[in-house]
């Protein structure tokens, strides 16, 4: 895991693939045994569990902190700024302005520059479910995928859970379920004092693979409150909507000059 650039919140737990091994063995499943000899190059699924092919992947670091992204991210505001496509204000500094991100813009500014981090995970983990189909000789085995947010703030619980609602959708000849959980909390809308909560769930629902999921985030839910010593999480709204929790963050650019995320 990379180191903090910037400070944000997160679960006071590591959510790893020891962690998703723990919730495995909970559902009598093991990591995958390695009895048959995959050929090189080739990376089997982690686990075997309720005859499912399961595969762990983690975000660990945040796509804002992929070298150059901050400058490309600047180019990139400039040029649609230079085409009227988005609203710009005055800053609060001088000689600064304010970039509102929006529509179709604000679409593409996610496909590029911080979607693509759950896309390339969730691209490999349909790889190896696939690999693992072929080399196990059994095609028909359910894939599925538990994606852990673990240390990327920008990507905030309800964007993490359109990404791999979506993400999901584009591998499903591999994978048939998509379990998520976010370590960096967002902050519930209340008519009290801010509330910050985190979020677990599985796409699609209302499918043949619902059972799995189910049982999938009970023992999820029993191991995570293992870790953090307590008796029972406290249940989220259905209609909860999550905002960012996330400060301001400013990055300098290397040719000069900063840019400011919120």
């Amino acid at each position: 895991m990379t180191p903090k650039t910037y400070p944000f919140l997160e679960l006071r737990a590591r959510v790893n693939e020891d962690f998703a091994a723990r919730v495995v063995a909970r559902l009598g499943g093991t990591r995958f045994d390695g009895s048959r000899n995959f050929p090189a190059g080739i990376k089997p699924v982690d686990f075997r569990v309720e005859n499912y092919l399961l595969e762990h992947k983690g975000l660990e670091q945040d796509p804002l902190e992929v070298e150059d992204r901050h400058a490309k991210t600047a180019a990139f505001v400039r040029e649609k700024a230079k085409a009227g496509l988005i609203p710009l204000s005055p800053g609060t500094e001088p000689n600064t302005v304010v970039a509102h991100l929006t529509g179709e813009v604000s679409q593409e500014y996610w496909r590029r520059f911080l979607g693509v981090s759950v896309g390339r995970q969730m691209e490999k983990a349909a790889e190896q479910i696939r690999s693992s189909r072929v080399f196990l000789g059994e095609p028909y085995l359910p894939g599925a995928v538990f994606i852990v947010n673990e240390s990327a703030p920008f990507i905030d619980p309800q964007s993490f859970r359109g990404l791999v609602a979506a993400q999901r959708a584009r591998f499903a000849d591999a994978i048939d379920l998509a379990i998520f959980f976010s370590c960096i909390p967002g902050q519930v809308a209340t008519s009290g004092p801010p509330r910050l909560a985190v979020i677990h769930g599985y796409f699609p629902q209302g499918s043949a693979h619902d059972a799995f999921g189910e049982r999938f985030l009970a023992a999820f839910e029993q191991e995570l409150l293992a870790v953090l010593g307590r008796e029972r999480l406290e249940p989220l709204p259905e209609d909860a909507t999550l905002s960012p929790a996330r400060a301001p963050v400013r990055v300098e650019l290397p040719e000069g000059g900063f840019i400011r995320y919120h």
